[in-house]
This record gives C-alpha cells, sequence and structure tokens, in this order.
C-alpha cells in the first residue's frame, strides 16, 4: 500500500499545520504504550519496531542495539515524530504501525488508541481499514466498516479499492472509486443469486430481478432504485466502462456513492442472512411435518 503522503500529494507540501504538537504528541504516546517499556529509563522490549520505522523514514539510527543505543534511537525517532517531521508524515506513520502490527488484540487498541486521538484533536482524520481517511462522521465510518467486515472476500476487495481511490490526492478518480463500490453492489447481488442455485446471472439488473427468489422481497420501488443506482454510474459514455466524454465527478459525487452503497451492501446482508434463515425453518418444519406422518 503507497503511503498516506503519497496517496494524498503531500511530498511537497511545506509549513502544513494540520498535525500540532499535541497530536503528534499523543499519537507517539499511542504507540510508545504498545511498544515501548522503560521509556524514561533503559527500553527492555521491541528492537525491531523502533529500528524498522527509523529504516522506513531514512533515519539514520545504531546499530549496537544493546540498551542504551536502543534509548538514543527511541529519542532520535520520538524527536522526529513529535517536533521535525512534516505533518502528514505523522499520519504516514500512523499507518505503518497499523500495517505492521501481527496481533490481533494489540492492532485493535493500536487503532482505537489513535483514533481517539484524531477524533479528540479535531484532525479531520479517522482510520478506516488501516488508513488515515477524510471520513469522520461515525454513522458513514460504521456503514463502510461494516461491509467491509461482513462482505465476502471479493465484495470486500472492491469497498476497499473504491476507499484507496477516494483517498488518492496525487491523481482523484472518484469516477473509479464509484465504479469499485457500485461493483462491490453487483458482486454481492449476482453472489446471492449464485449461492440460491441460479447460474448465468451477469449484472446487477438480472440479479436483482432475482432477489425475490432468493427470499429477498424488496418494494418495486426498492429494486428500481439500485438498478437507477448502477445505471447512474453508466451514464454519458459509462464510469464503470472507460468512457472519455462525461463530466469527471467530484468528491461529494464519490463520498455519496460510498457511503450509500456500503449502506446497499450492509442492507442486503442482513435480508439475505433472514433468507437463510427462514430457508433452514422451512426445511427442518418440513422435515419434522414427514417424521411425524410417518
Amino acid at each position: 500500500m503507497r503511503r498516506f503522503s503519497i496517496r494524498n500529494g503531500y511530498q511537497n507540501v511545506m509549513n502544513h499545520n494540520d498535525c500540532e504538537k499535541t497530536t503528534r504528541s499523543r499519537i507517539w504516546q499511542v504507540y510508545a504504550n504498545h511498544y515501548i517499556i522503560g521509556l524514561d529509563t533503559v527500553p527492555t522490549v521491541r528492537y525491531d519496531s523502533v529500528e524498522s520505522i527509523m529504516a522506513y523514514y531514512g533515519i539514520a539510527y545504531e546499530y549496537n542495539l544493546n540498551p542504551l543505543d536502543h534509548q538514543k534511537n527511541i529519542n532520535k525517532l520520538r524527536q522526529f515524530i513529535v517536533d521535525e517531521c512534516e505533518w502528514y508524515k505523522v499520519y504516514d506513520f500512523v499507518e505503518y504501525v497499523l500495517n505492521h502490527e501481527g496481533e490481533a488484540k494489540k492492532h485493535d487498541e493500536l487503532r482505537d488508541g489513535f483514533n481517539r486521538v484524531l477524533d479528540d484533536e479535531h484532525t479531520g482524520y479517522h482510520i478506516i481499514d488501516d488508513m488515515v481517511t477524510p471520513i469522520t462522521n461515525q454513522f458513514e465510518i460504521s456503514e463502510i466498516e461494516e461491509a467491509i467486515e461482513l462482505s465476502p472476500e471479493h465484495v470486500q476487495e472492491s469497498v476497499r479499492k473504491s476507499i484507496k481511490l477516494f483517498s488518492d490526492k496525487t491523481s482523484p478518480d472518484y469516477n473509479n472509486a464509484i465504479k469499485e463500490i457500485i461493483t462491490a453492489v453487483e458482486a454481492l447481488c449476482r453472489t446471492i443469486a449464485a449461492e440460491s442455485g441460479f447460474t448465468g446471472v451477469n449484472s446487477l439488473t438480472a440479479a436483482v430481478n432475482k432477489l425475490e427468489e432468493c427470499g429477498i422481497t424488496l418494494h418495486d420501488k426498492m429494486k428500481e432504485a439500485l438498478k437507477d443506482l448502477y445505471w447512474y454510474t453508466c451514464d454519458e459514455d459509462g464510469k464503470r466502462h472507460g468512457g472519455t466524454t462525461y463530466v469527471e465527478s467530484d468528491v461529494e459525487d464519490a463520498r455519496f456513492m460510498i457511503i450509500t452503497c456500503s449502506a446497499i451492501i450492509n442492507f442486503l446482508l442482513v435480508k439475505w442472512s433472514k433468507a437463510k434463515e427462514k430457508q433452514v425453518d422451512d426445511e427442518r418444519r418440513i422435515q419434522s411435518s414427514e417424521t411425524s406422518e410417518l
């Protein structure tokens, strides 16, 4: 994954003040609480973490790695993060730590700790799928996170791609962000149809038309709305088909589609779960009835 600073085009930005020293200090403390023991005396754990981050930034460090040398490295990295580096490199630091922590419990604690700082300090950013992302409304965040967490893997992949494209400020590609998120909706609808025994369903429109036969009852207007949302992404030579004559989508268009389609995915997942439960219950009742007749 490309760094936050590269995705957002901040490599040449100077004197940006979006990350105040209090924010930097609190972010460092969240990291230190998880990785460094004995901050004020002699550190006792995780030599690899501090030095790997310094290598990531190209910062020279002590190689001997006895406790005193390691303390020098800690002090040097802390000074870089809290006092010296450009503001966007602080968010690179957050993403690096999250993407290189393998222990699930510690990872969740780190993410939650970083997010508390980002929220408390009103930074305008929030961590979604281990990326520092400019979406901060808690309801919107919950919809996107739930869509990633609960969807089948191929649906998750499209949601993640959409978020990355949405966050890419070096060459904003909001059309492809929209394409990926509606592709996620299409993929889920086609999966529901396929797992219900309907083969050869190769479009969102065809899959939506099969939902009722899959046990998912939607109002006719809801079904038409899903189809219209899809065709909106195909309009004016087609956002989804590489067309070149349409007007570029804006950030608000992509944001609307990511949040709306994430909510649709979650809505359909709940409906699908209920339909499968009902099918199991119906089969049990039939089996019970057949057994009692014997």
